[in-house]
């Protein structure tokens, strides 16, 4: 019973009955909120239609005042207006046609304005009114309008000569006046240059009737009263000729233009609303009765009692038959369904979310296999295309076979590959991205039927996979000729980008792609070494003998590895490519290793274990113990670094680099505080204020490239912006599991803000390809005004632009975070042994004990101060126990730079010893304030130790992480420059689970957990 009670309140039906009883209740709450409101409404909207009124009243009135002020404006530099007023007793009879052609003036110009009832013109030369009817002296004029008027004669001649009370003139400005039936508006007129020199007055009676009948036809006014009154009050028009006010009451509050209030006029509340006109010192004021409004309270309040009372008679009812009637067929469609889920689910869900979970599972199910499919037969496509080229077909597979199961319409066995080279012609031209899209689809169109072409990207190339048709076997070149040369001419008129072609020769089957592939690469490269811009077959290159062959494929790795900085990396390849050139057996063999090996052990093939098995290098545990006391006694003070230089099993491969604590960390943001301070903005320490100065930077300083840095600062080397997401490009620790940041979600939303960046023109547009060199020049020169780089960097920006810029001030900026007050998760901090620059001895070493000790004077305390501080005597003396710099040192004669100095006698850095904090002193305060700026992060808590993968896990590690390393880095440059949508990562991130990240991930955690346990 207790089952079947609780699963029928989860049943739809349940939540009907009381969904339905609810809604019930909801006429109850919203009679009473609106009850409790009316009064606020009521008056809000009295306020309003008054204001709307008013200010349609003031429109209409002021609109109809503006023309009636422009007319007289025109009348008044009529031509044959101020030869009338010009005109004199004695030339009045010689001038009666200039009269009658004014006349005629004033009567079209009053048709055209039914707003003035009449134009009168007064010349006071001749004591006349000349109107658009008649033309008459002043005297008789005054007779035949004196109801109008309203004043006596002696009074309204003064006045219509543009004389005050004292006999002055007025100020020749255009007035209303109010006469006794009209309210006329008074132009008068001067001779120009002449002090009071009054040549008469126009003056534009307004038509009464048609501002009424505007006053009537205005929203609501039936319902009140409408009143133009003048600055002194006084009424000029209203809307009821019944009306018994004089003068209308109405609050001015603090000089406003506009206000309402509720004055109480004979014993009645009436809203008050006034507003000033735009064009005169008139007021537009609206009384009405606070009873018209209050009425829509009360039917409101009446229909909201009737509408209660009818919802709880029907509601009953209502709720009774629409439960039945629509649980119905959702109970046919939970039976239906059923079947599909188990009973567990059922009872859990209600049954709209148990068919909907039902219908949407399906759906996408579907949905997803279909899109799958779709969106990933392209790349599936270029992928299986870079793998053929890179020699990495699958075996056993025909070209039918192939061609089927990637959907390509291969006919032949015979194939060859083209590489193009595409160069931008300058602004204006293409993307990368673009620029391949467009010449692979116009050399298709010009290709025709003959054959068949697949299109890739490789290396920064345009790779073509062309399929011969057999039909057209002998001519292939030819055509493919013919295409490129149309292509060319189109592209270079429409496009403006260089295409150079170089293609392999034919070759049969798909395992010979990647040969295909390398002669391509080998005449792209023999193009280059001869500089000629011409495409080239690969059988036009002539054979030269050579011991050693490099491909140009290992070049573009190699540049690749030294632009993104990491020098660890390209140190690898070249040991290497030497020991696949000149036989690192064969050094083996012959016995001429050198005694020493300074290396990154950590990076090695196989791990440093695998050096040791391999023969190349001596485990050092038994030789530590009886020749090298200094690094005993060391590792024995210092756990922490014991730890760090042994592998899992305990051996020690290597005399260490331990980076003092100052030194672990040195590099970060540096940005220009001269032009933070001439732009008052003050140094950045979230994203959204380094946004605002870089968009000052680009906008008040004209900065071309308002940040610029190598690709190595993205978030791979140091934290960079990236930090402030709480992600780094690399493995990193977060609460004990070993993460890769690039799998994270705040990568791609970091990747978010630099795509956004960049297209806002905050980011240098040539940072992808742009060296150390070129940083240093856009820093110096006023083309960039931040960057992201390390600690000398100050010394160096500030040292070269204070030469032409004397006020150049470069300072370290902090690591930013995502709030203000918040510590970014990532800057640049390195373990304080890293594995670089480790000494091991060669397993042939002849005198190993001399290698042991010569090694182990760097761990003395002569050793250290040698290796930190140089010479003693030369460059330090001891002043109290501590080193001291001297002259040579601080105040160089020859003008070098303390570290200038220093490298000529000592390591610093570097070298297998300790090294001590050598307070190294700066020739600028910002270069010594940097480090603790920069230090300020949680980095530490994300460090990922040195640790070492067996040699089975090192190899596996290797082939996954070679191509993922080269995928991350080409999708973060695509979508931070536009040629990749953001909205694409997640897909990427998906190709990083297949390309085995996961496993990665697992083989680095299981060598933290090991390490851990030492």
């Amino acid at each position: 019973m207790k089952q079947k009670k609780l699963m029928f309140s989860k049943s739809v039906a349940y939540k009907w009955i009381v969904s339905y009883a609810v809604i019930m209740l909801i006429p109850l709450i919203v009679s009473a909120i609106i009850y409790l409101q009316t009064k606020q409404i009521v008056e809000y909207e009295i306020e309003r239609a008054g204001h709307a009124m008013l200010k349609q009243m003031q429109n209409t009135v002021d609109s109809e005042i503006d023309q009636a002020e422009k007319m007289a404006m025109q009348l008044s530099i009529h031509n044959d207006v101020n030869k009338y007023l010009n005109m004199t007793a004695m030339e009045e009879k010689s001038q009666s046609f200039q009269i009658y052609k004014t006349r005629q003036e004033l009567s079209k110009y009053k048709s055209t304005n039914d707003f003035v009832s009449g134009i009168y013109l007064y010349s006071s030369r001749l004591d006349k009114v000349l109107t658009d009817e008649t033309y008459v002296d002043s005297q008789t004029f005054y007779e035949m309008n004196r109801q109008m008027i309203g004043m006596p004669y002696e009074e309204w001649l003064p006045l219509l000569k543009g004389e005050s009370a004292g006999g002055k003139a007025l100020t020749p400005f255009t007035q209303f006046k109010r006469w006794e039936t009209k309210v006329v508006l008074m132009k008068p007129f001067s001779s120009a240059g002449a002090e009071n020199a009054f040549k008469g007055a126009l003056i534009l009676p307004l038509n009464g009737s048609k501002i009424q009948s505007m006053l009537k036809n205005v929203d609501w006014v039936n319902k009140g009263d409408v009143y133009i009154v003048d600055k002194n009050n006084q009424i000029l028009f209203q809307n009821n000729s019944l009306a018994g006010l004089q003068n209308v009451p109405y609050t001015e509050e603090g000089g406003k233009k506009a206000g309402t209030s509720f004055i109480n006029i004979a014993g009645t509340e009436n809203m008050v609303s006034f507003i000033d006109s735009d064009t005169t010192d008139w007021k537009y004021i609206s009384v009405f009765p606070s009873s018209v409004f209050w009425e829509k309270a009360r039917e409101i309040r009446n229909l909201n009692l009737f509408g209660l009372l009818l919802c709880f008679l029907v509601g009953g009812g209502v709720i009774s038959y629409f439960a039945r009637k629509n649980y119905n067929p959702v109970r046919e469609l939970v039976n239906m369904f059923s079947g599909a889920k188990d009973e567990q689910t059922q009872r859990v869900l209600d049954e709209f979310s148990f068919i909907r979970e039902s219908a949407l599972a399906t759906i996408r199910e579907r949905d997803d296999i279909n899109n799958r499919q779709f969106r990933q037969l392209r790349v599936l496509q270029t992928y299986y295309l870079s793998r053929l080229l890179k020699g990495q077909a699958e075996d056993g597979l025909s070209v039918e076979e192939a061609a089927r199961l990637h959907h390509f319409k291969w006919d032949s066995e015979d194939f060859a590959v083209l590489l193009f080279y595409i160069q931008g012609g300058g602004e204006g031209s293409p993307s990368p991205s673009l620029s391949n899209f467009i010449v692979s689809n116009i050399i298709m169109d010009f290709t025709g039927g003959h054959h068949s072409l697949s299109f890739t990207e490789m290396d920064g190339m345009l790779a073509a996979v062309i399929n011969i048709n057999a039909e057209r076997s002998a001519s292939w070149k030819e055509d493919i000729e013919e295409a490129l040369t149309k292509t060319l001419e189109f592209i270079d008129r429409k496009y403006r980008l260089q295409i150079v072609m170089a293609g392999s020769e034919r070759h049969t089957g798909l395992n010979s792609l990647h040969q295909g592939y390398l002669q391509a690469l080998e005449a792209q490269e023999y193009r280059l070494v001869l500089e000629e811009n011409l495409s080239i077959w690969y059988g036009e290159i002539e054979a030269q003998e050579t011991d050693y062959y490099l491909s140009i494929n290992d070049e573009v790795v190699f540049i690749n590895l030294i632009k993104s900085g990491e020098f660890d990396k390209a140190s690898a390849m070249v040991d290497a490519i030497l020991a696949q050139f000149f036989g690192s057996s064969l050094l083996l063999a012959s016995g001429e290793l050198p005694d020493i090996f300074l290396n990154t052990w950590l990076q090695y093939p196989g791990g440093p274990d695998k050096a040791v098995e391999q023969g190349y290098i001596l485990k050092l545990n038994d030789l530590i113990d009886q020749y090298a006391p200094n690094l005993k006694k060391t590792l024995q003070e210092h756990p922490e670094i014991d730890k760090m230089i042994k592998t899992d099993d305990g051996t020690y491969y290597a005399f260490p680099f331990i980076r003092s604590e100052a030194g672990r960390v040195y590099g970060g943001p540096i940005i220009r505080k001269d032009w933070l301070d001439e732009l008052n903005l003050t140094v950045p320490e979230t994203i959204d204020e380094w946004h605002t100065v870089l968009t000052a930077f680009k906008e008040k300083k004209n900065a071309a490239a308002p940040v610029t840095f190598r690709t190595m600062f993205l978030g791979e080397r140091t934290g960079g912006f990236a930090g402030a997401y709480g992600v780094m490009g690399n493995f990193y620790i977060n609460d004990g599991k070993v993460v890769y940041g690039y799998l994270e979600p705040g990568y791609k939303d970091y990747l978010t803000t630099m795509a956004q960046w960049y297209k806002e023109g905050l980011i240098d547009k040539d940072f992808a390809s742009i060296d150390s060199a070129t940083v240093d020049k856009k820093m110096t020169s006023k083309v960039s005004g931040a960057t992201i780089g390390w600690q000398f960097y100050i010394e160096k920006y500030n040292s070269a632009a204070q030469e032409t810029d004397p006020n150049a001030n470069f300072v370290a900026a902090p690591y930013p975070s995502a709030a203000k007050g918040q510590l970014p998760e990532f800057g640049q901090l390195d373990n304080a042994y890293a594995g670089t620059s480790s000494a091991a001895i060669s397993a042939t070493a002849k005198n190993v004990e001399a290698a042991m000790r010569w090694l182990d004077y760097a761990y003395t305390e002569e050793g250290s101060l040698l290796n930190t501080f140089g010479v003693e005597g030369t460059t330090y003396t001891l002043e109290n126990g501590k080193p001291a710099y001297t002259d040579l040192v601080v105040k160089n004669p020859e003008g070098l730079g303390s570290d200038q100095v220093m490298m000529k006698y000592s390591h610093g850095t570097n070298f297998p010893m300790i090294q001590q904090d050598n307070n190294l002193p700066a020739k600028y305060l910002q270069t010594t304030e940097s480090i603790d700026i920069w230090k300020k992060t949680n980095h530490e808590s994300h460090l990922l130790p040195p640790i070492t993968p067996t040699a089975e896990e090192a190899d596996e590690m290797s082939s996954i992480m070679n191509d993922i390393n080269a995928l991350v880095k080409e999708v973060e440059l695509k979508i931070i420059l536009g040629t990749e949508s953001v909205d694409n990562y997640d897909k990427y991130v998906q190709q990083l689970k297949d390309m085995g990240i996961e496993r990665a991930l697992e083989i680095q955690q299981a060598a933290y957990e090991r390490y851990m346990k030492r």
